[in-house]
């Protein structure tokens, strides 16, 4: 139900991310806590009155890695959201209860484990240029979070391309993919295959001795299959703050349409180790 995810790795924006590779034997980690509001609401057709809240608020902790394993041209990935707290009224007061052995409703589940992610990036264009261009195939599992809205029915595979262009104090990125996934049904929306998107914007503040940049992003999906327009747009600004081999991010978004939740705010810890022969400084290439 959410697809937002930590981007790890150089040039990173927060869930948009930019086209360099880690160099082979670096370790890039990112890590946070997203706590969103009113993430699935079913409305009704002709009116548009509120009928259900299945999923209110949730709080989710998101952690993932990425490796460089040639060069600075092809790195894998992995992490692993987690669903640490939620409420909602599920979907009981709509008359589709999930029931029990013995016929009782169901609560919503409070914890579980989301998609997880498995994923290979490498790079098209050469090392160290201003401009360049990815391409990342992500496959996703579910971790056993679907009878709450935690995790996806079954097994998606996600190809995206991604541009970006770093030029002293400002950074530009973004990507646009193709999620394949099952077709779902959620009463007479069909939930299939996705355009996924994402735009992102950073500049770095003339702070000295520490990394200080601005972050604004905007990522949305798109439902490919039902006939009636089903999408997600999330607006997102973000403050990093760079030091020693890692970042600190603190930001807050607003949601728009059914595939988005209506505000998040979160925060985001992400960094390097560097292999033996490493010598960039993380704070310069963590705030652009």
């Amino acid at each position: 139900m959410d697809r937002f995810a930590p981007a790890a790795g150089p040039l990173s924006f927060a869930q948009v991310e930019g086209a360099p590779v880690p160099a082979a034997g670096q370790l890039w980690f990112a890590g946070g806590a997203s706590f969103i509001g009113r993430a699935l609401v079913l409305r009704h057709q002709a009116t548009q009155q509120e009928v259900a809240v299945p999923v209110r608020y949730r709080l989710t902790v998101d952690v993932g890695a990425e490796l460089g394993i040639y060069r600075q041209r092809l790195s894998v990935g992995f992490a692993a959201p987690i669903s640490i707290w939620q409420a909602g009224d599920r979907l009981r007061i709509t008359g589709t209860n999930m029931q029990d052995a013995q016929g009782v409703s169901e609560p919503l589940g409070s914890t579980g484990i989301g998609d997880l992610r498995f994923r290979a990036k490498a790079l098209l264009t050469p090392v160290d240029r201003k401009a360049g261009l990815a391409l990342v195939l992500e496959f996703t599992a579910p971790g056993g979070g679907q009878r709450d809205f935690i995790a996806t029915s079954s097994f998606t595979v996600n190809p995206r391309l991604i541009g970006s262009f770093r030029h002293r104090f400002l950074a530009l990125g973004g990507q646009l993919g193709v999620r394949f996934a099952s077709q779902r049904a959620l009463y007479q929306d069909l939930l299939h295959n996705q355009l996924e998107w994402g735009a992102a914007l950073a500049g770095k503040l003339p702070v000295r001795r520490i990394g200080l940049a601005l972050v604004a992003e905007a990522a949305g999906q798109l439902n490919m299959v039902s006939e009636s327009p089903v999408q997600g747009t999330e607006l997102r600004g973000i403050v990093r703050l760079g030091f020693l081999r890692s970042a600190i991010d603190l930001g807050g978004s607003a949601g728009f349409g059914e595939l988005a939740p209506a505000f998040r705010g979160f925060v985001v810890v992400r960094g390097h180790l560097p292999d033996p022969k490493a010598t960039s400084c993380p704070a310069e290439a963590l705030t652009f």
